[in-house]
């Protein structure tokens, strides 16, 4: 089965800083996958790549398929992206800023049914400045889902939320898993999760890591290793 992401020695530098250096990895059809490290170690940079935001440097990059160099509109309209904090029109109901993001892609779609996906059916016709931090976080999700993407990035989806809302926001992200995984969707998420969540280890700008250990030379005085895990809670 091809990887629904796919990177080859990635890299990217800013002037003479070097952000990412040789990163690879894959990531299957149906799988949550997490990318970690601490600020500087170029997840950002590695994320807006495969969204078709900032072009590399050297290597290459593939997200359902698609060249991200090649076509990154073409990605665009393949992916749904959650970012961490979200600023949506004031005075809009829930249901109604679904219905005006999808027009965007030229969708119609039925709001309810992506809001009860999410758990927020009976918040359909609330204002969006009046919901909770975690139900705002939901919104965004379901706002990620109205063009059916075949991948879905989700950026530190839990920043900020007390703990009851950040564990009810990973049990939606199991059920999403379990509910997607018979259409080859992926979830991508970029921060320390749950358990059966497959993750990657990014330090010192250089990202390593697959089914065994290896490490990843990115400069003569840095070097990291990492190996595929389980994460605990």
């Amino acid at each position: 089965m091809s990887a629904i992401v796919a990177v080859r020695d990635l890299r990217k530098k800013y002037g003479q800083v070097e952000a990412v250096a040789g990163i690879s990895f894959e990531v299957q059809q149906g799988e949550v996958f997490a990318l970690l490290g601490p600020n500087g170690a170029g997840k950002t940079t590695t994320v807006e790549i495969l969204e078709g935001l900032r072009t590399a440097d050297g290597g290459s990059a593939s997200v359902a398929g698609i060249d991200v160099t090649k076509d990154p509109a073409g990605v665009k309209r393949r992916i749904g992206v959650q970012l961490q904090q979200s600023a949506f029109p004031e005075n809009f109901l829930a249901h109604e800023l679904v219905e005006l993001f999808a027009l965007f892609y030229g969708r119609k779609v039925d709001s309810y049914a992506l809001l009860r996906a999410v758990g927020l059916e009976d918040k359909k016709n609330q204002k969006s400045e009046k919901l909770s931090g975690g139900q705002k976080q939901r919104l965004s999700i379901a706002i990620a889902l109205v063009n059916e993407p075949q991948v879905l990035f989700l950026d530190e989806p839990t920043t900020g939320l007390d703990p009851q809302a950040r564990r009810n926001l990973w049990e939606l992200i199991r059920d999403m898993r379990r509910r997607s995984s018979a259409t080859g969707s992926a979830s991508w998420i970029r921060e320390r999760s749950s358990r059966s969540i497959r993750r990657r280890h990014s330090s010192h700008s250089c990202l390593a890591g697959a089914s065994r250990s290896r490490c990843c030379n990115s400069r003569p005085t840095s070097r990291t290793c990492s190996s595929t895990s389980p994460v605990t809670s």
